[in-house]
């Protein structure tokens, strides 16, 4: 518990349908040193529901009840899901969480950080005379990108170099590299004060305002993936 920065949890041992044990650990409140009672502290489910779901499942695969690679649509009365792609979807392939929604957000972020620097860059010789709120949108942007490259690149490095895991907790050597993301979200929230400013002005080209709309919603993915995954630490 210590070793991830886990302020409290409960274990729970059953055996032959009775419970063996049950016993809380840590503190329900930290600053009230409120410690932990098994039986009367709540905590939030999250993915473990996942476990309790699957269970369930394969107890209906082994009656039979249940095909892991039949059209999950037979076993739907509610409603249906449509036939988006040429192969049904199957409980075993909703098993993984193949969608890739988070990564296209990593790689949009990357790709649109190595734009925003460059842009930023060329905007600083090319337009020096623009209205202020251009010349912050140029610069706030090409920070962000630096800032979240950074990041993006020091933790890829642990992960690879140590073998931490970054999900669910924050890695020790990863601490001091982590005032970054919370600089870009102060960033993030000048950045969307002045890009409004000039959508309204349309200080930019439309392609540009378009570009660092774009960024700006990368951005603020990437911040919605670090609050997800509790990376930054807030949730626990």
């Amino acid at each position: 518990m210590r070793s991830h920065q886990i302020a409290s949890a409960t274990l729970a041992v059953v055996k032959d349908g009775e419970l063996v044990l049950a016993k809380g650990y840590g503190y329900a409140d930290r600053e009230a040193r409120l410690p932990v009672d098994a039986e009367r502290t709540l905590f939030r489910p999250g993915s473990i529901s996942k476990l309790f779901t699957w269970t369930a499942v394969m107890q209906l695969v082994e009656r039979g009840k249940i095909d892991l690679d039949a059209d999950v649509n037979q076993y739907l009365s509610d409603f249906q899901i449509p036939d988006t792609f040429p192969e049904p979807i199957t409980y075993r392939v909703s098993w993984f969480e193949t969608q890739g929604f988070t990564l296209t957000i990593v790689i949009a972020a990357i790709l649109l950080s190595f734009t925003a620097i460059s842009g930023g860059i060329r905007h600083r010789w090319d337009n020096r005379n623009e209205p202020a709120p251009g010349i912050w949108t140029a610069r706030v942007a090409a920070v962000m990108g630096l800032l979240t490259l950074a990041f993006l690149g020091s933790a890829a490095a642990i992960v690879m170099a140590t073998g931490e895991e970054i999900f669910y907790g924050i890695p020790e050597s990863l601490t001091a590299a982590l005032v970054l993301p919370h600089v870009t979200a102060v960033l993030l929230a000048a950045l969307a004060v002045v890009l409004s400013i000039v959508w309204m002005r349309r200080l930019f080209p439309w392609r540009r305002r378009i570009h660092y709309t774009l960024f700006f919603l990368a951005a603020a993915g990437l911040h919605w993936i670090y609050l997800h995954w509790n990376v930054l630490g807030f949730r626990y």
